[in-house]
């Protein structure tokens, strides 16, 4: 069962491509003020130590045990929060874009990200993950995917059958897509009945100019709070109580029907 209310805050902020140690010391400034904020739960945006300085990735990537998650591990147990958010992670089986999840107890777990973006060449340096797990810290149910996964929806329904409380998403959504970042995260919202909060960066790097908007929205699709185009943290306080009479009024999944749709897949052979 979640707390009834619980703040959140979104960190949004620009990243030195390429250069982790600045980006360390910035990022755990923004969740120390998100604290001071008494947020519980706090979301950093994707790659937050290099940015997508993908031809240098495989020496700038780290293990847990490197600075950056060690870092925020400390953070976490200091002031009893749980922080969320994608680094590039160095593995035996490769390089992968992951989101990890820390709390006072130290590393709650992890989450690879399953949907690579070719026109962005991340095929050509990560290995796509192949898991969807579920979180409980701070008396709340998460789950975290990152960025390009918003954009597919049968993996975030798989979120929305398990009854998550909070869905988040760690994100570095460029420029013009502001309209699909601003849709996709209310569609989410809506489809599934959850609350949802998404961090995404600003600024430029190389390649790529990133608009932020970071949002924080509620399970009828509302947005709590959005930020602009400039660093910033959003928050906000979350009702989780709201979530049964909201599931109640229109009971999506109760009306879903799964083994359906897998045999209309069978049948149209997708």
């Amino acid at each position: 069962m979640a707390l009834s209310k619980v703040k959140v805050a979104a960190i949004q902020m620009d990243i030195a491509l390429g250069n982790p140690p600045v980006n360390r010391a910035k990022a755990f400034k923004l969740v120390e003020e998100a604290v001071r904020q008494q947020a519980k739960i706090i979301l950093l945006p994707e790659l937050w130590t290099t940015g997508y300085c993908l031809e240098q990735i495989h020496l700038l990537a780290e293990t847990e045990m490197g600075p950056s998650i060690n870092g925020l591990r400390k953070l976490a147990c200091r002031y009893g929060v749980t922080i969320v958010g994608s680094i590039a992670e160095k593995s035996h089986e490769g390089i992968f874009n992951t989101a990890y999840v820390v709390n006072r107890d130290g590393l709650l777990g992890r989450y690879r990200k399953i949907h690579l973006v070719p026109f962005m060449y991340e095929t050509d340096y990560f290995q796509a993950g192949n898991e969807l797990p579920v979180f409980y810290s701070n008396g709340v149910k998460f789950a975290v995917t990152i960025c390009y996964d918003l954009r597919f929806p049968e993996l975030v329904a798989l979120l929305g059958y398990q009854k998550i409380d909070l869905y988040m998403n760690s994100a570095e959504f460029i420029t013009p897509r502001l309209e699909h970042w601003r849709t996709l995260l209310r569609a989410r919202a809506i489809e599934n009945q959850f609350f949802v909060m998404a961090a995404s960066r600003v600024g430029n790097d190389d390649t790529y100019t990133f608009f932020g908007h970071s949002l924080i929205i509620d399970p009828q699709g509302n947005i709590m709070a959005e930020a602009g185009e400039t660093e910033e943290i959003i928050t906000t306080t979350l009702d989780f109580a709201l979530l049964p009479d909201v599931r109640k009024q229109l009971p999506l999944l109760k009306n879903r029907r799964p083994e359906l749709y897998a045999n209309l897949r069978k049948q149209l052979n997708i």
